[in-house]
């Protein structure tokens, strides 16, 4: 008797605690969006859950039924003498009723595997949300936007007219780690050390923060940029051209 009312709890939940972790793996959802889809595998999969749901509800009641039998058979008057509780499959049945509420648990876990199917086969092909790239903007312009996102730039080359004011709109994007953006003469000029050769910067600025750069572009020619912090990387060719 111990051993069934054991049973009759563990069962529900085990099968609750499994069905609840298959949506807890991401590489395992992903698998069965692959392997399922279409109206047909979800047609399948919910008349096979609809049977199991059945056999489950059919087979507790009839469990119940048969329990509750042998409960009244125990409470007629005895002819002989007290039968011991029966072992079926190696489980002790006896005469303790089985509560109705567990009958919830055979609805319930069925219905969640039908969801979990539902939320996870797609009917359709999916369409991807990534919208179109769009081509960078070329130069030459007096106005240019550079992102810093794992120690690199987004851009290695930057094209302005001559003899104009020009704004740079630095925005270190690396959490945690220091940029700057600097304009000099040459890529010598950079590598020399100091500050010879520098034409502008912004200078050193946190992960998460902006500043913007004005300076005259000067003549006409191609210059450089870098990060002083991470030159290995972080550079590119800061050209000015006639017009704009």
């Amino acid at each position: 008797m111990k051993s069934w009312r054991r049973l009759r709890w563990l069962i529900p939940a085990g099968l609750l605690l499994a069905a609840a972790g298959c949506g807890e793996t991401p590489e395992a959802t992903e698998q069965a969006r692959g392997v399922l889809s279409g109206a047909n595998i979800v047609l399948a999969m919910t008349v096979v859950l609809v049977v199991v749901a059945g056999g489950l509800v059919i087979g507790a009641f009839g469990l119940d039924r048969f329990v509750r039998s042998r409960k009244q058979l125990a409470e007629a008057p005895a002819e002989t003498e007290e039968e011991a509780d029966e072992v079926v499959a190696g489980i002790t049945v006896g005469r303790a009723g089985v509560p109705r509420w567990l009958y919830a648990f055979y609805v319930l876990i069925p219905l969640f595997a039908m969801l979990y199917v539902f939320t996870n086969i797609p009917l359709e092909d999916a369409v991807s949300d990534t919208p179109a790239e769009t081509e960078a903007p070329s130069g030459p312009r007096p106005e240019w936007a550079i992102v810093a996102s794992g120690i690199a730039f987004d851009l290695d080359e930057i094209i302005v007219p001559a003899s104009t004011d020009v704004t740079v709109t630095f925005d270190n994007q690396d959490t945690g780690v220091p940029h700057d953006f600097t304009v000099w003469e040459s890529a010598d000029a950079a590598g020399a050390g100091g500050d010879a050769g520098q034409l502008a910067t912004t200078g050193t600025i946190n992960g998460g923060q902006t500043r913007d750069v004005t300076f005259d572009s000067d003549g006409v020619g191609v210059y450089y940029f870098n990060c002083t912090i991470h030159p290995a990387s972080m550079f590119g060719d800061f050209e000015v051209v006639e017009g704009g």
